[in-house]
């Protein structure tokens, strides 16, 4: 399944293509479209860029790890508290994992795939930002060296 984004005349013209070309070799084709944009490639850069200046803060050994942390510690609790479905089918499925387990399942891993657990991609914009803003806060805090 491919996802073609289409945001210039150029790009369009290649989606044309692409899907000319699918066409033609397999003679069937199945599709769908949404106008407007989703979690935008912008919103991902930054989170990108956050995950990389905490790696850089030493307090993680890679990008992913700080990724895994943010998603598990930060992106988790903010679902379980607005999505009851979510918290229940937390409780139900993960519970009884260890951290250390859960930390791998939100990095990349045989059973999710290279984005690990979807968290952040079931956000609203809302929880987003609160995400964003969560993780501002944790790099300014250790940056700043702030403790409680």
């Amino acid at each position: 399944m491919s996802k073609i984004i289409i945001n210039s005349e150029l790009s369009f013209v290649s989606a044309v293509g692409e899907l000319r070309a699918d066409f033609i070799e397999h003679k069937h084709l199945t599709l769908g479209w949404k106008a407007g944009v989703d979690r935008s490639v912008q919103v991902n850069r930054l989170w990108g860029a956050m995950y990389k200046r905490l790696h850089q803060f030493g307090l993680f050994t890679s990008f992913n790890d700080a990724r895994s942390y943010c998603k598990l510690y930060i992106a988790v609790p903010i679902l379980m508290r607005d999505c009851e479905d979510f918290k229940l089918g937390w409780y139900e499925h993960f519970a009884h994992v260890t951290n250390e387990r859960l930390l791998e399942y939100m990095g990349p891993n045989k059973l999710f795939g290279p984005n690990g657990f979807p968290v952040t991609s079931l956000f609203s914009r809302k929880q987003g930002t609160e995400y964003t803003k969560s993780i501002a806060d944790h790099a300014y805090f250790v940056e700043n060296n702030v403790s409680f």
